[in-house]
């Protein structure tokens, strides 16, 4: 029998009571977020090995981020766009998780530091 790990205990948390009562975020932001921590997800088990039923909070580190928004970019071919958008979703949940988790604000500052990448806007024409 598999027990829950404190990740998915946050993460049940951050997507059933942090987004949508606290925050009040609207059901298309909590898909987008849904499908960012999704494609992070997928991203620790294929490329990582690092099963999602078993992930730790441990395993999670600013170097991980870092190598999944440069793996959106040059093995998914997602702009710099998708990339931030993806970013802002992972420092939401960072930024829940060092209220959650107080141990781990260490942590989620150092992810939560990751810079935006610059792009071109484009503009509507």
């Amino acid at each position: 029998m598999i027990r829950p790990t404190d990740f998915a205990r946050a993460l049940s948390g951050y997507f059933f009571e942090y987004l949508p009562v606290q925050k009040g975020l609207s059901e298309n932001t909590i898909q987008s977020y849904h499908d960012s921590m999704s494609v992070f997800l997928s991203y620790c088990e294929s490329e990582c090995h690092l099963k999602r039923e078993k992930m730790e909070i441990k395993d999670l580190d600013r170097k991980l981020v870092e190598d999944f928004l440069d793996w959106l970019e040059q093995e998914k071919g997602n702009s710099a766009a998708t990339r931030n958008q993806r970013r802002i979703a992972l420092n939401t949940f960072f930024k829940y998780l060092q209220y959650e988790n107080p141990e781990h604000v260490l942590l989620c500052q150092t992810v939560c530091s990751i810079p935006k990448k610059k792009h071109e806007k484009q503009t509507i024409r």
